[in-house]
């Protein structure tokens, strides 16, 4: 090897070696200030909120008032999250005030009456509570409990499309499932921006429920900064949905939708294909950084007669559909037809 190419190799192995050492340190960081949060956050919820305060998910799975029932459904990230200093004893505060809190409702007598539909942190305008309104048409409130629709019903199904899933092959541990799907979907790490922000949002509660009170909880005013900026009367509704989510809505799409589905996908792809009467197709762009193109692959791979896949070039996770709107329409209306 001469002595450039030597070079070249240290060089790169250093540089290495640098940021991962930086990610460590920005992370180790995190990992306090999230801890710091949870009581912080803890305190302020109870003077707003009293009794009705919505439980974090910094202990361990079943801690929840011991709602056994309801944790059973929920995703094994939520409570399964590795932290550095929490898993060397660090910042046992967090965790001792929650058991501190808990024993003196049991002695007051005190019980969670219920959980807060809005809460403080949470925008209060029209937009954001409509789903709460009967007569009001805009709605956006979902809760799932059972089998999706197509695996349910399997028999009066003829196709299903899905793009870009986010599937990784089951383990007989349906709880590493998830956590993998947290690691390959939103992995810590500094660069890109936005895949450092997807595992602030993704990993640290309490971070990311600050971001939603300093940009949710204010959406309009940054509505009406960005549309003085940029002289528009009328924002693209991804500009604007982005920051019409309460904390919860946002952290429960990634860990219950995303991670939680992630370990019972090959239960639901496995019922249509038993039924032999199902396609599943799949629309996916060969340059998605979000979901890699490797997911459909390893579900053609393992479902191969039950999938067809169909990848698409030079388009990424937005514009598979928004850069190709009437191309997406017809494949779909193609699907439809042929099945």
């Amino acid at each position: 090897m001469s002595a450039e190419n030597l070079a070249g190799k240290w060089t790169r192995k250093s540089g290495r070696t640098l940021f991962d050492s930086i990610t460590c340190v920005v992370f180790l960081f995190l990992d306090f200030l999230d801890a710091v949060l949870c009581v912080v956050f803890k305190l302020v919820d109870e003077f707003f909120e009293g009794n009705a305060c919505t439980p974090c998910y910094c202990g361990k799975a079943g801690d929840k008032n011991g709602e056994n029932k309801e944790t059973e459904m929920l995703s094994e990230s939520l409570y399964g999250r590795k932290y550095m200093l929490r898993n060397m004893g660090f910042l046992g505060f967090a965790r001792k005030w929650r058991i501190y809190r808990k024993k003196k409702d049991d002695r007051d007598g005190s019980v969670n009456e219920g959980l807060m539909v809005n809460r403080w942190s949470d925008c209060g305008c029209q937009s954001c509570v409509s789903w709460m309104k009967k007569e009001y048409d805009q709605k956006l409130h979902v809760v799932v409990k059972n089998l999706p629709q197509a695996a349910k019903y399997p028999k009066f199904v003829k196709s299903v499309t899905l793009v870009a899933p986010p599937y990784l092959p089951c383990a007989k541990d349906g709880a590493t499932t998830s956590l993998m799907a947290l690691n390959t979907f939103a992995g810590k790490t500094l660069w890109p921006p936005l895949a450092f922000g997807k595992s602030v949002m993704s990993w640290y509660e309490h971070v990311g429920r600050c971001f939603c009170v300093l940009f949710c909880r204010n959406h309009r005013i940054w509505e009406m900064i960005l549309k003085l900026f940029t002289l528009r009367r009328e924002l693209n509704f991804m500009e604007v949905d982005l920051t019409r989510h309460t904390h919860h809505s946002a952290w429960h799409n990634m860990h219950n939708v995303i991670c939680g589905a992630a370990k019972l996908m090959d239960k639901y792809l496995e019922i249509l294909n038993k039924s032999r009467s199902v396609k599943v197709c799949i629309i996916h762009g060969d340059h998605d950084m979000e979901v890699p193109l490797d997911c459909s692959n390893n579900m053609k791979m393992k479902f191969p007669e039950l999938v067809e896949l169909n990848m698409i070039e030079n388009v990424d996770h937005t514009s598979v559909i928004l850069g190709r709107v009437r191309e997406f329409a017809k494949s779909l209306e193609h699907i439809w037809a042929s099945s």
